[in-house]
């Protein structure tokens, strides 16, 4: 690792630390260290440089979907510090965006009213679920998201 810079320089040795990470706030406690020491805008940072190679940012994508899942702390987190903006941003949306963006919301009535918001809600969804060119994977995802958004818009309605 060079003095200058805080991640390795070799692709395989970024995805193994990244692997390492998402191994670690995997156990929640691990995860809530992160989140304080604002690992989640860390690794935001990496999915805007164009420095990292697609799977890189699909592991950091899960390292976030991996903190926020079931992780009030994270989640709160996720929506003050515009994480959850920033995933509701990315277009076309990969499966890996859409697991971060669901983890980011379940069971947080706030994080979903602002994905309902900010994503026009329903229809986005009915769209990403819908779409012939959207990987099987992703519009499960979606479909399953899509639920939980029904299910929170009629239970705080």
């Amino acid at each position: 690792m060079s003095q200058d810079r805080l991640l390795p320089e070799s692709e395989e040795q970024r995805l193994q630390l990244l692997d390492a990470i998402d191994a670690a706030v995997e156990e929640g406690h691990h995860a809530d260290a992160f989140i304080k020491v604002k690992g989640h805008c860390l690794m935001v940072q990496l999915l805007r440089s164009a420095d990292f190679t697609w799977e890189e940012k699909q592991t950091a994508l899960h390292v976030l979907a991996t903190a926020s899942q079931n992780n009030l702390m994270a989640q709160e987190a996720f929506l003050k510090d515009g994480i959850l903006d920033f995933l509701l941003s990315v277009t076309p949306p990969s499966y890996e965006v859409m697991y971060a963006i669901a983890c980011a919301c379940r069971g947080y009535s706030e994080a979903m009213a602002h994905f309902v918001e900010k994503r026009s809600g329903i229809e986005g969804l009915m769209a990403t679920a819908t779409d012939a060119a959207s990987s099987t994977r992703l519009r499960q995802c979606t479909l399953r998201f899509l639920s939980d958004a029904i299910v929170n818009l009629f239970c705080t309605a």
